[in-house]
């Protein structure tokens, strides 16, 4: 696979990705050889085959491997087999879905930046740091029977469903989100629609807003430690590569996050790179900084509010500051909304 400098750059600055993370994806984009032994693999890369199952599953969540086949018995670019089971509780027929299984899938390197996805995707996405499985999104339906059996797609078996799978739930959870911020009411047809990504980020920030509206604490929990972990780095990656997340974007993403944000700390180090004091790790830089706060009678401090920053750089008079996915509009746009 020919790699341009520009997609090489774009995989070394991607801060989401780990160092073997990077390594795995290195190997797949160099062999020719799309289908692999993970076991083999792992050795081969001196990694745990846990460990290399949950970055092939990362990588696959931001869009750096593709799915290129799977079951035979299934249309190719597919992770879910769709059946129709009986509802247990109300003997009501419903659709549910099985995720297939690793290793009967086969994937390839894909460097195109993932612009949109669907709510399976959504889900894979806010998985990635989860290390119980008790504590993932559930990916498919516990239902009683053997799915590998299944040799036409045509053909769809009933059974007995235990449990809804958590895409409903998320579903719920997505129609709640685009009633309160949007007023716009999705009817269940919806399920399976694309979203786009400046939606995805939009709608993963702003989720504890509808906690006393929503009975599934379990999922926003879940979502709040995505956020907690990757959403800046998702936001910084799309803001660095794409011009998808334009100013309305951030208009948007300031107003609705407004009050979580306004009260967010700021670690020392973040501030001085925005303000541009580079090598922020030296003592004489530290210093120069220190020297420029207490200058213009700006207390010292470990770490500042976001609304402390804005003072702070208005007082140091820095309005062309660095933007990045905190700092991302001028000051006067972000003035405007929390001062």
């Amino acid at each position: 696979m020919n790699v341009t400098k520009g997609e090489m750059l774009r995989i070394v600055t991607d801060r989401r990705l780990k160092a073997v993370d990077i390594r795995i994806l290195m190997y797949l984009i160099s062999t020719s050889d799309t289908e692999f032994n993970q076991q083999d693999l792992a050795d081969l890369l001196d990694v745990t085959r846990e460990n290399l199952n949950r970055s092939i599953q990362k990588l696959k969540a931001f869009g750096y491997l593709k799915l290129i086949k799977s079951n035979a018995h299934l249309n190719d670019y597919e992770d879910y087999i769709k059946t129709i089971c009986v509802n247990i509780a109300n003997n009501e027929k419903i659709e549910i879905r099985k995720k297939i299984k690793s290793n009967k899938m086969i994937y390839k390197a894909d460097l195109n930046i993932v612009t949109q996805m669907k709510l399976e995707q959504v889900m894979e996405l806010c998985n990635i740091d989860v290390k119980n499985s008790k504590d993932k999104f559930m990916l498919e339906d516990d239902a009683e029977i053997d799915f590998d059996t299944v040799a036409d797609t045509d053909f769809t078996p009933y059974c007995v469903l235990h449990r809804r799978s958590d895409v409903f739930d998320l579903f719920e959870l997505y129609k709640l989100y685009n009633e309160k911020i949007y007023s716009m009411y999705l009817d269940n047809n919806s399920l399976d629609s694309v979203i786009s990504i400046d939606d995805v980020l939009l709608f993963l920030s702003c989720t504890e807003l509808f906690r006393n509206d929503f009975t599934n604490d379990r999922m926003l929990d879940i979502i709040a430690n995505f956020r907690k972990k990757y959403l800046d780095k998702m936001i910084a990656h799309y803001m660095n590569n794409t011009d998808i997340l334009d100013k309305d974007f951030f208009l948007k993403y300031n107003r609705i996050n407004k009050e979580f944000i306004a009260n967010r700390k700021i670690k020392v180090c973040h501030i001085m790179r925005v303000l541009g004091y580079t090598n922020r790790e030296t003592s004489r830089v530290a210093s120069k900084f220190k020297s420029d706060l207490t200058e213009h009678n700006v207390a010292i401090k470990k770490e500042y509010t976001f609304i402390e920053c804005l003072h702070l750089i208005k007082k140091l008079n820095k309005p062309s500051f660095y933007k990045d996915s905190v700092f991302n509009m001028e000051l006067e746009d972000l003035e405007d909304i929390y001062l």
